[in-house]
């Protein structure tokens, strides 16, 4: 990933398209530290006057500090103006101070997921057949119309879950069309799964 971004291979993902066609802020790869219970990850926004952004990902107490100094030491490196930290709250954080993101640990080896995860042309039978009742039973949330598009062939790869040989869950839209502006894009993906 990190590969990618300093070389801008990526497809921007803009559905209301307010970001410039070349991205004004990039991941500073040789500032970052990572070590048992702190991860501290700057980037360089060359905006303005610059500013330098460490995002902390930590359990240690003292990665505020941490941060907070890689931040002021590379906004001087790189002539930013402003050095900022950005950090995730603990759930003792009361609502509305921040933002929420869910992070998930994995572990070393990871273990398979329950089932299998297939584009759904390559599902062994009798697994296609319930693509039916399972936007059926998903119709609020969208399925059906996924459901006709793959009908019509008007939607492109469609990744399903099958377990007990039955559709549980599907990601749609692993497709790159072009924007409004003729950009290639990534399109919005929409996940479904059967809550039982």
């Amino acid at each position: 990933m990190l590969a990618a971004y300093a070389d801008q291979r990526f497809l921007r993902y803009d559905k209301d398209i307010r970001w410039p066609e070349h991205e004004a802020e990039r991941v500073l790869v040789e500032g970052i530290v990572h070590q048992p219970g702190e991860t501290l990850i700057p980037s360089f926004l060359r905006r303005g006057y610059g500013t330098v952004k460490v995002h902390i990902y930590r359990t240690k107490p003292h990665s505020f500090v941490s941060g907070s100094e890689l931040a002021q030491k590379l906004a001087t490196e790189y002539g930013a103006h402003t050095a900022k930290v950005v950090r995730l709250f603990g759930p003792e954080t009361l609502r509305g101070k921040g933002a929420r993101a869910q992070l998930k640990e994995f572990q070393d080896p990871c273990p398979s997921p329950a089932g299998k995860v297939l584009p759904f042309e390559n599902l062994p039978e009798p697994a296609p057949a319930t693509l039916g009742s399972f936007a059926e039973a998903m119709a609020a949330d969208g399925s059906s119309l996924l459901h006709g598009q793959m009908q019509t062939g008007s939607v492109g790869p469609v990744l399903v879950a099958v377990r007990n040989d039955c559709v549980a869950g599907a990601i749609a839209l692993m497709e790159i069309r072009p924007d409004a502006v003729g950009a290639a894009q990534l399109m919005h993906q929409y996940f479904e799964v059967l809550p039982e």
